[in-house]
């Protein structure tokens, strides 16, 4: 019997052998969203569900060359669980050339509707540049206490722009992640609004 090996186990492998090795594995960014119910599938299970769907999907991903090799996922900043977001990086390594397009239609005809593929690109900046983040939350309730209850949440580094809403109070909070950029770099990357 033939040993296994990761490509044999790929559903279309001989379909994925068409394409053309790279001479060196490339990254290709995915945007993507996670929202109802998959809000509370935690990092890590987000990561393994990425990894079986990179299988599942067909997609040539490049294999880290230890003793038990694995596709590298690398997300940009991890979400808490119990929340939903319409903007998520994920940074994957690929060794045969492929359309981004291609990709992403690969990977949503493998995904439910709660998590899809939005965008694929070759990224320009590694995700360690990453300077700042800013979130829009949107707090939901009965109305009860909504505003109370979020001015007694500590956001002393955050600009508080509240508004309320029919559902209940709504604030945009910028976070501080990592001092790596530099002043004129970050001026480019706040240009970028749905590229990172």
């Amino acid at each position: 019997m033939l040993p296994e090996t990761k490509e044999s186990l790929i559903f279309g492998a001989d379909e994925l052998a068409a394409y053309p090795l790279l001479p060196a594995p490339i990254t290709v960014r995915f945007r993507f969203s996670k929202t109802g119910s998959l809000q509370y599938i935690s990092h890590l299970d987000l990561q393994r569900t990425f990894g079986r769907v990179v299988l599942r999907a067909g997609i040539p991903v490049w294999y880290t060359k230890g003793f038990n090799p694995h596709p590298k996922l690398v997300f940009a900043l991890p979400l808490p669980v119990g929340t939903e977001s319409v903007t998520e990086y994920l940074d994957l390594r690929v060794d045969r050339e492929m359309d981004p397009s291609e990709m992403m239609t690969r990977f949503n005809s493998c995904l439910t509707d709660e998590m899809k593929i939005l965008d694929a690109y070759l990224p320009e900046h590694p995700f360690s540049e990453i300077a700042f983040a800013e979130y829009e939350i949107d707090l939901r309730s009965a109305g009860i206490g909504a505003r109370e209850a979020l001015s007694s949440c500590d956001v002393s580094s955050s600009s508080k722009n509240s508004s309320s809403s029919p559902s209940g109070v709504s604030w945009r909070v910028s976070r501080i992640n990592s001092p790596k950029i530099s002043s004129s770099s970050s001026s480019s990357a706040a240009s970028r609004s749905s590229r990172v």
